[in-house]
């Protein structure tokens, strides 16, 4: 499949609305085994010398829908555009990767149809991966299995983390990826109202993530646990599904997530689920919107930086004095960004 791209220059991007400094800190870290979170081992991942100058990574959720495959296209060839002008070195994808049952295997036809023929053409970078509630429907092991047959995507377990390292200071950048189906929905595993029963539930029971087995506190304990490891990072991110604040979810274990957040001066949160793009800012966390990669929804009327029916992603820059947040839609324009600092540096909002 040949896509339409505007390979040759690359428009300029136009900023409007926010450029609100905040206070960040950011560190990158690995999570644990599908039962129990606290079980996995950590991967650490630190480039060569001479290191890059800048770090540049791209974050898209909500994808995998191929009923929109124009619009997708749409979304990937700006994504290459961005990608070949910022020397961007991987894509981390946000859930809902795969709809609307996920994958039944890692031989589905969807790898190719709805990633690779759609995502993987204009650039060969290695997709970070979290799942989402229609990921759980299908068989959410298979996306952790393709880890070791596809080089270009990575998600070792439900909750991993990675360290990398730009710049001649060595700057350091933390990300802890996160699957947040049961802190979201509880043991009851109900899942989107738009599909009747409790579609995740099976999955759950398959893989233990039970209230008795206290699965819940064990995933926030790895959580923590990762928090605390990577203190001494420049940069720390948090990659999951399900939104916080933005749209009014804060209940159950998403709470407690944000709690933890806050607590340990997460830079910033990067989720999906809701199909609309926004940003904005909770104590010291930034709190980062980018599910409409393949699907598309109004946005939430109580988030004053957000917007909606538009197909687009978002983009992180950071540079050893600072980095930018840019949220893209699909025809390229910048709808808002902002700035974020090291986490050892604090401003007055």
């Amino acid at each position: 499949m040949s896509r339409k791209g505007n390979s040759a220059t690359v428009p300029n991007l136009t900023f409007k609305h926010i450029d609100r400094k905040l206070m960040s800190r950011v560190t990158l870290t690995s999570p644990s085994n599908s039962t129990d979170p606290a079980a996995a081992a950590s991967t650490s991942s630190t480039a060569n010398p001479p290191l890059a100058s800048t770090l540049s990574f791209i974050a898209v959720g909500d994808w995998g829908n191929i009923g929109n495959k124009a619009s997708e296209l749409n979304v990937t060839n700006t994504m290459d555009r961005v990608i070949r002008r910022h020397n961007t070195s991987f894509i981390t994808s946000l859930g809902d990767n795969f709809y609307s049952q996920g994958v039944s295997s890692t031989s589905d036809p969807l790898w190719t149809s709805n990633w690779l023929d759609v995502f993987g053409v204009g650039n060969n970078l290695t997709w970070h991966c979290v799942l989402g509630n229609h990921d759980w429907y299908g068989n959410p092991q298979a996306q952790i299995d393709f880890t070791t047959l596809n080089p270009r995507w990575m998600m070792p377990d439900f909750f991993w983390d990675k360290t990398v390292s730009f710049g001649s200071k060595n700057t350091t950048v933390g990300m802890i990826f996160i699957d947040t189906n049961l802190l979201n929905y509880g043991y009851q595993g109900t899942g989107d109202p738009a599909y009747p029963g409790n579609q995740l539930l099976p999955n759950f029971i398959k893989y233990g993530w039970l209230s008795n087995n206290n699965t819940v506190e064990k995933q926030l304990a790895w959580i923590e646990s990762k928090l605390v490891k990577h203190q001494d990072r420049d940069y720390l991110f948090v990659m999951g599904h399900h939104n916080l604040f933005i749209c009014n979810n804060t209940s159950g274990g998403m709470l407690r997530l944000a709690e933890l957040m806050e607590a340990h001066n997460v830079t910033a949160y990067l989720f999906g689920h809701r199909h609309s793009l926004g940003m904005e800012t909770h104590g010291p966390t930034l709190y980062l919107q980018s599910g409409a990669g393949g699907q598309e929804e109004p946005a939430c009327p109580t988030s004053m930086y957000s917007k909606g029916m538009v197909f687009g992603f978002a983009h992180v820059h950071l540079h050893q004095p600072h980095g930018v947040v840019h949220l893209i839609q699909s025809d390229g324009q910048v709808l808002y960004n902002t700035t974020i600092l090291p986490r050892y540096k604090q401003i007055s909002v």
